[in-house]
């Protein structure tokens, strides 16, 4: 599943850009807000997560059987490949949800300079994740 958590309507079509799929929509006007249209297309190569200036898409599996989801997010720190424990999960506000798991870290020439990580939480905060931190 494709998560965009586009706040504002501002003049960026990237995501619609780099899918070769045709899985974003904008339509009419630029400033309008990315759909997701053709979600069956979607191959999850995450070059729409990476591209996003506003890091604003994210991909969400389905609730497995152990109640975990893996989301798909953007980071641009080097450092992340360093964490294996202690991650926090947040929200768009940076409040705290719950305890994240790494799973990945995903490096591609093609996704601009963005790493890309693949987390694992609970799948009644997955949702609501925008980002991840480090407790303490």
């Amino acid at each position: 599943m494709i998560l965009i958590d586009c706040p504002e309507r501002i003049a960026c079509d990237v995501c619609a850009v780099v899918c070769d799929r045709e899985v974003i929509l904008i339509r009419q006007a630029v400033t309008n807000r990315p759909e997701v249209v053709n979600e069956g297309n979607c191959r999850n190569c995450g070059l729409c997560v990476a591209h996003c200036p506003g890091q604003a898409i994210f991909l969400m599996s389905d609730t497995g059987p152990d109640g975990q989801c893996r989301i798909t997010l953007p980071y641009e720190l080097d450092e992340a490949a360093a964490w294996r424990q202690d991650l926090l999960a947040v929200d768009n506000r940076g409040n705290p949800l719950g305890p994240a798991r790494l799973i990945r870290v995903l490096r591609s020439e093609r996704f601009n300079n963005t790493c890309l990580l693949e987390v694992s939480v609970s799948g009644s905060i997955a949702s609501q994740v925008r980002g991840i931190g480090r407790h303490g």
